[in-house]
């Protein structure tokens, strides 16, 4: 009797550690998993109409980049001219989530997400061809038409880069990632939409 509740005590104190060594905030940007895909619906307005699209992000691969691991992260867009594939490498820690640009392969690695984010949080995403901004808002539910996410944490950026500069507003929910992205694109207003994932 005695062991049975030392061992329940053990296991209840091995939750609760766990629990504390995790980042707060890191459920909002869960790591990959191999065969993970997230689709998007796109709209985005042309200079004529609204024009309607797809983006399906996947976890290709895991592979190995300067001794550390790294899950290959493939966004396809169907839709939009001018864009077709985009390719970055992601690996996670208690530290946050770290980027290699597909086609900056010989540049290091950069801290994409530093944790811990909470509401009131503020960083710098500074890449190769890029520097963003994000102030982490507020908590709001989100309804994608299929689905509706509570809790979401309310994301805003602003970014700069080579291929031009856009703002906007992303809501990520817990332990799924980005549910919808609203933003401005070099003039071009846009509106991501989840419409089914697989973790």
């Amino acid at each position: 009797m005695q062991s049975t509740a030392r061992l329940s005590g053990m296991v209840l104190i091995g939750v609760i550690l766990s629990a504390c060594s995790k980042p707060k905030g890191s459920e909002y940007f869960p790591e990959a998993s191999l065969g993970g895909r997230y689709e998007y619906s796109v709209e985005y307005r042309s200079l004529l109409s609204v024009e309607h699209a797809s983006m399906v992000t996947r976890a290709d691969e895991q592979t190995t980049i300067q001794g550390k691991r790294y899950y290959k992260m493939v966004s396809t867009f169907i839709g939009i001219p001018g864009l077709d594939q985009q390719i970055s490498y992601s690996r996670s820690t208690p530290e946050g989530v770290y980027l290699i640009d597909g086609d900056s392969m010989d540049k290091p690695e950069y801290l994409d997400t530093p944790l811990p984010v909470s509401v009131g949080s503020s960083w710098t995403s500074v890449g190769p061809s890029s520097r963003t901004t994000y102030h982490a808002l507020d908590f709001e539910s989100v309804e994608t038409g299929s689905e509706a996410f509570k809790n979401c944490l309310k994301v805003s950026f602003k970014t700069d880069g080579k291929t031009g500069a856009s703002e906007g507003t992303e809501y990520l929910a817990p332990n799924i990632g980005m549910v919808r992205m609203s933003l401005t694109a070099n003039g071009t207003p846009m509106t991501l939409t989840l419409v089914k994932y697989k973790k």
